[in-house]
């Protein structure tokens, strides 16, 4: 029993009838056949790219929602180094010359001026840098 169809004629180049006519010698199969079969190729591929263009869009998603929380991880850890990173700079710098002599200043003082630089540095607010120096003072290294 033959299926629904209906009569589609073009006209198409010397070439690509050739070429149709080779791959219907090839395949064993009518002209009309091999027609068939390469429009159904050709409608296969299309929707196999929508297909895809549809899994990238969810796999992009489903990467930007999993890798959000870790990006956010990441920024908070970045933000805890530079709370570290630019007290230690600073007070270093400052070290030297205090030992040096040029700069009249004690420890205590030395250390909460690090702070406050590397806050305003920071554009956080002095209490994050006291919990960073607060959690820095905490870490246990272990034994050596």
């Amino acid at each position: 029993m033959k299926t629904n169809r209906r009569k589609v004629s073009f006209w198409d180049t010397d070439k690509q009838c050739r070429e149709v006519e080779m791959l219907a010698k090839r395949r064993s199969e009518t002209l009309s056949d091999t027609y068939r079969f390469l429009i159904s190729q050709q409608l296969s591929t299309e929707a196999l790219k929508n297909d895809t263009d549809f899994i990238r869009k969810q796999i992009r998603e489903e990467l930007e929602i999993a890798l959000e929380k870790r990006m956010t991880r990441i920024i908070k850890l970045l933000i805890k180094i530079g709370c570290m990173v630019f007290p230690m700079v600073y007070y270093n710098a400052m070290l030297g010359l205090v030992i040096s002599g040029q700069h009249k200043i004690n420890y205590y003082e030395m250390l909460e001026d690090a702070k406050k630089k590397g806050a305003r540095y920071l554009g956080v607010e002095s209490d994050a840098v006291d919990l960073m120096f607060k959690e820095m003072m905490e870490f246990d290294v272990g034994d050596e």
